[in-house]
């Protein structure tokens, strides 16, 4: 009877699932299906018919398309490297002498020194 008189928001809220702030729009929503979704399913501003979540998927997949493969490479070395520092598997110097040598490695692949399976090997030595 109590949930009757409830409504969905306050139910929504009963059951954990907490309110964000769409990263487009910046108004309020309510996760329903997915806890990672960072945008509404609202139509975006400025937008006739498009969802902030499809803006938000287009500025994502335009973020991503200029890197070059060694970019994407370090970029998944830097984050590895990250999250060792927090879980505290290596200290801050550590952190910083190997991202420092993954950036080298990274350079060089730019030019043209390096190819992709061997700077590949090189990352995971690291």
């Amino acid at each position: 009877m109590l949930a009757e008189q409830l409504g969905h928001t306050t139910r929504s809220l009963m059951h954990g699932n907490a309110p964000r702030r769409c990263r487009n729009c910046e108004q309020f929503f309510l996760l329903a299906n997915s806890y990672g979704a960072v945008y509404c399913n609202r139509v975006a501003p400025g937008e006739a018919m498009k969802t902030c979540r499809k803006v938000g998927a287009h500025r994502h997949a335009a973020k991503t398309e200029g890197k070059t493969p060694a970019r994407k490479m370090y970029d998944t070395v830097y984050n590895r490297l990250k999250q060792r520092h927090l879980r505290k598997k290596i200290s801050h110097d550590e952190r910083n002498a190997a991202i420092a040598l993954a950036l080298k490695h990274k350079d060089r692949a730019e030019r043209g020194e390096l190819t992709d399976l061997h700077l590949q090997e090189l990352y995971d030595k690291i």
